[in-house]
């Protein structure tokens, strides 16, 4: 008898603070998704200075890293978590109604290496959060979820996967967000059981 597979998760935090409303709205699916057994790893990007926008210089064609990286620059590990994952998490607070510049610099460089080689992360589950204090979170989840769906990835989600509170460290209090939020770690569960067992 062959043993279940161990999924795996990899999770993008593109907020600035470590441990604001984004990351408390990841890290509750996360040890959702804990619990059933899957292995999770958050990486924050905000714990890496030598993050910047695409080139567009299409060197990465024909392989499966950023050929323009500097030795310091973390995209390529980024990338090859990525591709060792079952399941893609990106969470972005809100920033004028889109994403953060550290969320968009990795779905631009990582989404450039991907679709000039073929789909890379094809078959594989996103998944877009998105924090916010007021509104501009649609504009946000769509840039995510573009991310997605252009790389051929399916897209768990319930009820825009968003959170929205105007009192710091209040966001999972506010009304229906845990409810949501452990409804989109049961869809992801589905889907991995579904899609990549």
């Amino acid at each position: 008898m062959s043993e279940a597979k161990v999924f795996k998760l990899v999770a993008f935090n593109g907020s600035p603070h470590r441990n604001g409303a984004t990351a408390q709205l990841m890290n509750f699916v996360i040890d959702e998704l804990k619990k059933e057994g899957v292995e999770c790893e958050l990486i924050h990007l905000c714990d890496y200075d030598k993050i910047r926008g695409c080139r567009g210089c299409y060197a990465c064609t024909g392989h499966t890293k950023c050929m323009a990286a500097a030795p310091d620059d973390p995209i390529n590990s980024h990338i090859e978590k990525i591709l060792a994952s079952d399941c893609v998490m990106i969470g972005s607070p809100t920033h004028y109604a889109n994403v953060s510049v550290a969320t968009k610099s990795l779905i631009d460089r990582a989404g450039l290496v991907a679709s000039s080689n073929g789909h890379l992360y094809k078959g594989k589950i996103g998944v877009p959060i998105i924090s916010a204090m007021r509104n501009g979170t649609r504009s946000a989840y769509n840039a995510i979820d573009s991310f997605f769906s252009f790389e051929q990835m399916p897209v768990a989600s319930v009820d825009w996967n968003t959170g929205i509170s105007m009192k710091e460290g209040e966001i999972l209090k506010e009304e229906g967000t845990k409810e949501n939020l452990t409804k989109l770690a049961q869809q992801i569960l589905f889907m991995l059981q579904k899609l990549r067992a």
